[in-house]
């Protein structure tokens, strides 16, 4: 045998090995890149899993906050009707003829016999002279009376304002659940 076959010998081994060693290399880089993809796959889905939760949680955030904007308006509207509504009746309260307001007074001075004997009267200045038989107070009041007995130490708030707050009060509660 010759150099030459050992030669070709030598290079045909050298190409087998070179061959073997490069389809070695191509099934290592198939299964690195198969593993690569199926990495950038579990992290694709990840990221839309994510991607998905946050928009579903900006869509909440979205739907609360406009809950929250319409309660509010419906709050605000209700508020402003009532001050309207509360305005508009002192308004006619304070308007009211004499002969109604002589009438209430004496109703009111009434009622508060109920609880008290009446001796004094706080009242607007021009409902003075519907009150007789008891001492009569101008008093800064928009209408109504505020009654006290003999000796001052009793007294019966019925003016106009006291039992407007109070029917607000009520209205409130019943429109705003507080």
């Amino acid at each position: 045998m010759g150099i030459e076959d050992i030669q070709k010998e030598v290079l045909q081994a050298a190409e087998y090995d070179a061959a073997q060693l490069k389809k070695d290399a191509e099934k290592q880089a198939r299964g690195i890149i198969g593993e690569a993809k199926d990495r950038a796959e579990a992290m694709r889905k990840g990221f839309r899993e994510e991607l998905k939760r946050a928009v579903d949680r900006e869509h909440r955030k979205a739907i609360e906050a406009a809950h929250f904007e319409a309660a509010s308006s419906v709050l605000r509207l209700k508020k402003e009707l009532m001050d309207r509504v509360i305005a508009e009746a002192k308004a006619r309260l304070h308007s009211l003829p004499a002969e109604r307001r002589k009438a209430h007074i004496r109703a009111l001075i009434e009622r508060a016999g109920k609880d008290i004997e009446v001796a004094h009267v706080l009242c607007a200045k021009k409902d003075v002279p519907y009150v007789h038989g008891r001492e009569a107070e101008e008093a800064p009041i928009a209408g109504g009376i505020i009654a006290e007995n003999s000796d001052r130490t009793m007294r019966v708030d019925l003016s106009y304002d006291t039992l407007f707050a109070g029917i607000v009060e009520d209205v409130y509660k019943a429109l705003f659940g507080k």
